[in-house]
């Protein structure tokens, strides 16, 4: 195409609006240093804190995925290995929780097969 060239656009009247139940968990994969640097980023936190972001995400995702807790708990077992010796016997429910939230990510398989 030409740089001149000018294109015609035309907006159909059909309009495609998401919808949050045909949406799934996927395990986020990183490499080695992005998975250390997510897991100390959620070590640092306050026990507080931690609660606080692990009670806001429930909020936002039990209503939408079933067992969310579950696959969290499976995302954190897949990067357990990664958690520096010795802070791992000290990661308590609401860290495993978060920890495995942070490698978690929602896709969208329609969205995905639109685009």
């Amino acid at each position: 195409m030409k740089p001149d060239t000018h294109v015609e656009v035309r907006r159909l009247p059909h309009c495609i609006e998401p919808n949050p139940n045909r949406v799934i968990t996927r395990f986020f994969d990183a490499d080695e240093a992005k998975t250390k640097r997510r897991i100390n980023r959620v070590l640092s936190l306050s026990k507080q804190e931690a609660s606080r972001l692990v009670d806001e995400l429930r909020r936002n995702y039990v209503a939408q995925h079933r067992d969310i807790e579950r696959v969290w708990s499976q995302h954190f077992q897949r990067v357990e290995a990664f958690i520096p010796a010795g802070d791992a016997r000290t990661v308590d429910d609401v860290r495993r929780l978060l920890i495995g939230a942070y490698f978690t990510m929602e896709y969208s398989i329609e969205s995905a097969a639109l685009f």
